[in-house]
């Protein structure tokens, strides 16, 4: 690493950061890199509501949650999170819409194995090198985006509320991170921006939301 880039580095892969400060930047990760949004909508069409559908949330979270702390502090150690893929969404809706829940978690366990033998044999990262060029991985990623964009559209004009207090409050989301994004790169110094842009501007998209009556939060409050 050149003098010039580790000036900018705030946190370095081997620093210790305090724990208050780990929490924030943790929940900013999770909220930032929508952990949720794939067993929602998996339990969605799959026929899950209320309880089934949070048990299945929370499942989730709990298994990205053990992942994440084998890969970076047992096996490859990169400092990332875990999280669920899209790729298989469409095979398991699939499955589990039409043969249950059970077989649907059971076609995964044979994936799993084969992908932890090719893990362990190195033959894994030395097929993809060969048989998936990066343009390839790219096209795939594209498809899988383009897969979810009637889900996006949907979500936007069913959502809570209506079509006008989802665009503000997501306009709202993007222009604040514009300018914390901006803000950090002329205030060079700023720790709070370089660390915590995405969170704030998460509260702030939620707080027009909340403004524009988009949110309810009754629900939390009357849980067990």
């Amino acid at each position: 690493m050149t003098q010039q880039h580790s000036q900018h580095l705030i946190a370095g892969v081997n620093d210790r950061i305090p724990v208050g400060k780990s929490l924030i930047l943790g929940l900013q990760h999770v909220l930032s890199m929508d952990l949720y949004i794939m067993p929602l909508i998996l339990g969605g069409a799959i026929g899950l509501k209320g309880g089934d559908l949070s048990f299945l949330l929370q499942m989730s979270f709990f298994a990205c949650g053990i992942a994440t702390l084998l890969q970076s502090g047992l096996f490859m150690k990169y400092p990332i999170v875990q999280g669920p893929s899209y790729v298989p969404l469409a095979a398991l809706c699939a499955i589990g819409a039409t043969m249950g829940i059970p077989t649907m978690i059971g076609s995964l366990l044979p994936g799993a194995i084969v992908i932890m033998l090719l893990g362990v044999t190195k033959a894994f990262s030395k097929f993809i090198r060969k048989a998936i060029p990066p343009f390839i991985g790219g096209i795939i990623i594209l498809i899988v985006g383009l897969t979810l964009v009637p889900t996006a559209v949907t979500g936007v004009f069913s959502t809570s509320g209506n079509f006008t207090v989802n665009a503000v409050s997501g306009c709202v989301t993007f222009a604040v991170l514009l300018v914390c994004m901006i803000a950090q790169y002329r205030m060079r110094n700023s720790r709070v921006l370089h660390m915590f842009s995405v969170i704030i501007a998460l509260v702030a998209g939620t707080l027009a939301a909340w403004l524009m009556g988009g949110t309810d939060f009754s629900a939390v409050g009357q849980a067990s």
